[in-house]
């Protein structure tokens, strides 16, 4: 009995040695609705850039609505979100001059990825995005002197691609860790059991990797989990972790609910992944302009080449390469003239993150966007190239307070036609948010 007790803790700690790109994210295949409606009715004040311009009186309201469904299987993915944005204004200023305002933002993305055995896949995507706005402006007092604006403008984006590979995502695994690793610290065996029971049950504080691997995608089903109640819901989610980690290890119930409770609420949402796919693919592009009788159309069609790679080095460091490269025709039409435009783009993007902690996150990305078009009417060949580097962090201060940094530094190099630009871009922003109660 003696002997077998210092073979399990080394077989314990051998095992603490994971390897993520192994762990599968949980079957789910979930939907969601959210509404958000907002009206305001009293008297503002009217701004401009610089200065403030009187006063109006009116009705103010907008609303979004948003769905989205998402599925995760052995044999396929699906992602599909549906986002819509209203805004309603009707106001009077201090000339007697009647303001009505209706906008209306629009979006519709889909993509289904279905696999075969060996990872090879054929992959849908579909884009509509519309925007409309209509505005009305006219005196009270002489109303059928009117001015009218009003502006649309659908796109339709189709892509098909085949390829091979599997972009996993898998950052309930390191919610997991993290959860593990305070349950290590600071949880205490729960009471009356020996060191030599634990062992013997196989219940160590020490966790297998597919012990955490379990662990994980029971955190992925319940994160998907969809409650009407809030608060009931969250509740349950932390209940069914606990429950879980009671069955398997003999820590105090209290220790375990403190640890899974503050790592549900408060750590930063992981969204790792692991894996590499390759695809070539075909993209139908169309899209229309009308401002008042102005019609602009214009259609696209290219082919593409890409690759992306997310990689895991450790639980607390991940990095992710992605590169596509693509050709194509577009044509313009508008009430004046038409032409064609040829053009080759390029993509890529490297980003780097760190996360030293559960509720802290560092990340860096480099960016190279470039493309060149040559327009068979004036015989011109024109480029657009941007590289980028970006930096955005949250660091958890307190259960109240969290600094939030985001930066980033751009050069834009511009020609068409005979007009050449170029341009450099430097951004950076903090907040601190605090909440008082």
């Amino acid at each position: 009995m003696i002997f077998l007790i210092p073979t399990m803790l080394f077989g314990f700690l051998s095992m603490a040695q994971y390897d993520y790109t192994q762990f599968r994210y949980a079957d789910v295949d979930v939907r969601g609705l959210s509404i958000n409606p907002n009206v305001d009715v009293g008297k503002k004040n009217r701004f401009t850039s610089l200065e403030t311009i009187g006063s109006i009186w009116g009705l103010f309201s907008d609303g979004s609505a948003n769905y989205f469904h998402f599925v995760n299987l052995p044999d396929r993915q699906a992602r599909t979100d549906f986002s819509n944005y209203l805004v309603l204004n009707t106001f009077t200023d201090e000339d007697s001059i009647q303001y009505n305002e209706i906008s209306l933002n629009s979006r519709y993305s889909t993509t289904k990825t279905k696999f075969k055995a060996d990872q090879r896949f054929y992959e849908t995507v579909f884009n509509i995005a519309a925007f409309g706005s209509r505005q009305t402006e006219y005196d009270r007092l002489n109303p059928d002197d009117k001015i009218e604006d009003w502006y649309v403008n659908p796109q339709v984006v189709f892509e098909y691609n085949v390829g091979k590979g599997r972009i996993e995502p898998i950052g309930p695994v390191f919610l997991a860790r993290f959860i593990v690793e305070d349950l290590k610290k600071e949880a205490r065996p729960k009471e009356g059991s020996t060191q030599e029971d634990q062992f013997m049950m196989g219940i160590s504080k020490e966790w297998s990797q597919e012990e955490l691997f379990e662990l994980g995608r029971l955190i992925a089903t319940q994160q998907n989990r969809r409650v009407f109640d809030l608060r009931v819901r969250i509740k349950d989610q932390i209940r069914k972790v606990v429950e879980h980690i009671a069955a398997k290890k003999q820590l105090d119930a209290l220790d375990v609910y403190g640890i899974v409770a503050d790592n549900w609420q408060f750590a930063y949402q992981f969204n790792r992944s692991a894996g590499s796919r390759a695809y070539w693919g075909l993209a139908p592009k169309a899209s229309m302009t009308v401002f008042n009788n102005n019609t602009n159309y214009i259609t696209s069609l290219s082919v593409h080449r890409g690759w992306r790679k997310e990689v895991p080095v450790s639980y607390k460091r991940q990095k992710s390469i992605e590169a596509r490269i693509g050709a194509g025709v577009s044509h313009y039409i508008n009430n004046n003239i038409n032409y064609n435009h040829f053009y080759f783009y390029t993509r890529f993007q490297y980003d780097v993150g760190y996360f030293p902690s559960s509720r802290t996150y560092a990340g860096l990305a480099f960016s190279l966007d470039g493309e060149a078009r040559y327009r068979d009417e004036t015989e011109v060949l024109g480029y657009n190239i941007i590289p980028a580097i970006r930096y955005n962090a949250s660091y958890f201060i307190s259960y109240n307070t969290r600094l939030n940094l985001d930066g980033r530094i751009s050069k834009r190099y511009f020609k068409t036609d005979d007009f050449v630009y170029e341009d450099g871009n430097l951004l950076i922003s903090a907040g601190l948010v605090h909440n008082f109660y």
